[in-house]
């Protein structure tokens, strides 16, 4: 039997029992990754440098980087660098699915260990960090602060998150936008099982008031592909309730069902130029980490 890379991935992060060491690795890994890629060029060292432009001061060209890269970086100050980086991470008990408990995560774990290896590379960036968990109401709020103990503090909550009650992203995130002060990088971890219309109110509003989004819509591969075979009894993680159906008969309608919605998303997130990344939670965490950093670095 053929062992996929996602399989690996996950034996070697669960062999680690420490949440921050897990964040680590995974987040050391790929940036180290990155260093030995043809992406090199999105440094995660951008905390010292970023990508020269024309019109910037020549004296501050970093002339060993460009001996080094044949690529022009400047060195820049700390005020340059900070951030404000929302992580918003949804709880409910619909992320609390995994179609294999041996070979998957479940989606909230998967989101979890992205969220924490994401808040570990902005640590590094010395960025300010926020944190938010919510289902149909705000679970967890803490402000942003940049402080490697204020980062522990982070992890330490996004570990301690459990699944619970329904999905209502406007309801519950309306109130936290309400205390964002100053305009940054909002990071929202979502299977986004709700209604649509409340989503894109929500990001709609989000970009309304001058702030960045990376929406990480994160599903397992059985939400996706539906291939549940013969007879099932599907009980809703939120409601409780339960539906006795033959997948194989309502396959194609099913996915259908699923392709509008995943579109009609991905659409009106183009719209407001919302960067959107569909996940399972099968994927490996360096493709939302890469695409993570292309929206880091575009800040800069």
């Amino acid at each position: 039997m053929k062992v996929t890379y996602s399989e690996l991935q996950i034996d070697a992060i669960n062999k680690i029992s420490n949440f921050d060491l897990k964040v680590k690795n995974i987040a050391e890994g790929f940036m180290i990754g990155i260093h030995k890629s043809p992406y090199h060029g999105f440094s995660v060292d951008f905390s010292e440098h970023r990508q020269y432009y024309p019109g910037d001061p020549i004296k501050l060209i970093d002339w060993k980087i460009v001996a080094k890269s044949e690529r022009y970086f400047i060195k820049q100050f700390d005020e340059e660098t900070n951030l404000n980086a929302y992580l918003i991470l949804d709880c409910s008990n619909s992320m609390n699915y995994t179609s294999d408990k041996k070979k998957y995560f479940s989606k909230l774990e998967y989101a979890k260990l992205l969220a924490g290896s994401i808040a570990y590379i902005l640590n590094k960036q010395r960025d300010a960090i926020s944190f938010t968990a919510y289902s149909n109401q705000v679970e967890n709020f803490i402000p942003p602060k940049a402080a490697v103990a204020h980062y522990f503090e982070i992890l330490k909550n996004i570990y301690t998150t459990k699944p619970n009650g329904t999905s209502d992203t406007y309801k519950a995130l309306i109130d936290v936008l309400n205390v964002i002060k100053k305009a940054g990088l909002v990071i929202i971890f979502s299977d986004l099982l709700d209604d649509p219309e409340n989503i894109i109110k929500f990001v709609k509003l989000v970009r309304s008031k001058k702030n960045e989004v990376i929406v990480f819509q994160i599903l397992d591969n059985q939400e996706i592909n539906f291939n549940f075979g013969s007879d099932k009894m599907f009980i809703d993680l939120e409601t409780k309730e339960k539906l006795q159906t033959t997948p194989l008969q309502i396959e194609k309608e099913y996915k259908n069902v699923v392709d509008e919605f995943i579109n009609k998303l991905k659409t009106n997130f183009a719209k407001f130029d919302v960067e959107y990344e569909l996940l399972t939670t099968s994927t490996p965490f360096d493709i939302a980490l890469f695409s993570f950093l292309k929206k880091r670095t575009r800040l800069l």
